[in-house]
């Protein structure tokens, strides 16, 4: 069979189970089997796949067809320029979350002491780690499995981050910040049906729901930020369409908020910082 079959049939199997990406899984599974990139198989439809080859790449379509995300079946994904592993029981990365560090990137400023509150597996406070490479960077999560895959990333790229296994929403980390991030869980129950079946079956909850109303981690980081945030510092978290509400948590505590936006110009950052 070669790479060109096996494609073709992955697809169909895909196609099948209403797998919405059936295409891109079917090439994407492959490229891995094989160890080559994405961009190099139209140079090797003809070649034919191994035995083994063959029997491991049916075995992820098989799982894909059940729904089971790609980032999990390889065991990584690529965020911001970089590889990070990644594993079942902690939150893949979107690249939508790039956008918190374009636009830290666009403050132009060098912030020497960073947390990243929820860090998942390390994404933000690693990449941050790269963008300021003399910054004392602290990264928080509930999860010891979601803490001990961030520890594994960042050993394996090389960058010192301290981290703090704790639940913010009670017992947070005690520092004071010049630059707070978090993509913090925001979505509400009410919004279940916005979001696709195979993510609410194999992601992790915790890491998705934020309260009865989605927006129970961002009073906690504006209630945080008043002893906790340096007096020039600034706070960056993704948000969604209820940016709204999230304007009106950090304008209560007195702030000012500003707005950056996605490429297809979806509301995605909120920053905000103390008024002076």
């Amino acid at each position: 069979m070669t790479l060109r079959d096996a494609y073709t049939e992955a697809r169909l199997l895909l196609k099948e189970k209403n797998i919405a990406d059936a295409d891109f899984s079917a090439r994407y599974l492959l490229a891995h089997v094989i160890g080559k990139d994405l961009s190099a198989l139209p140079l090797l439809w003809e070649i034919p796949l191994t035995t083994p080859q063959k029997k491991r790449f049916f075995r992820y379509v098989r799982k894909r067809c059940t729904g089971v995300p790609l980032a999990y079946l390889v065991g990584y994904t690529d965020f911001y320029g970089r590889r990070f592993v990644v594993r079942p029981g902690v939150l893949i990365p979107r690249p939508d979350t790039e956008h918190l560090l374009y636009a830290i990137e666009e403050l132009q400023h060098n912030f020497a002491h960073i947390l990243d509150i929820g860090t998942g597996s390390g994404i933000l406070a690693i990449s941050l780690g790269f963008l300021f490479p003399h910054a004392v960077i602290e990264a928080c999560d509930i999860s010891l499995w979601a803490l001990c895959l961030a520890h594994h990333n960042a050993q394996r790229l090389k960058k010192k981050i301290r981290f703090h296994w704790c639940d913010f929403l009670t017992h947070p980390p005690d520092g004071v910040y010049d630059l707070i991030v978090s993509n913090p869980p925001y979505i509400s129950p009410f919004e279940m049906d916005l979001i696709e079946p195979s993510v609410l079956r194999y992601e992790p909850k915790k890491a998705l729901f934020g309260g009865t109303d989605g927006l129970c981690f961002y009073r906690a980081i504006a209630n945080y930020s008043t002893e906790h945030l340096s007096p020039t510092g600034k706070i960056l978290v993704e948000v969604d369409h209820k940016w709204r509400d999230v304007e009106a948590i950090f304008s209560q505590k007195g702030m000012q908020c500003s707005l950056r936006y996605d490429y297809q110009h979806y509301p995605r950052v909120l920053i905000a910082e103390k008024k002076l």
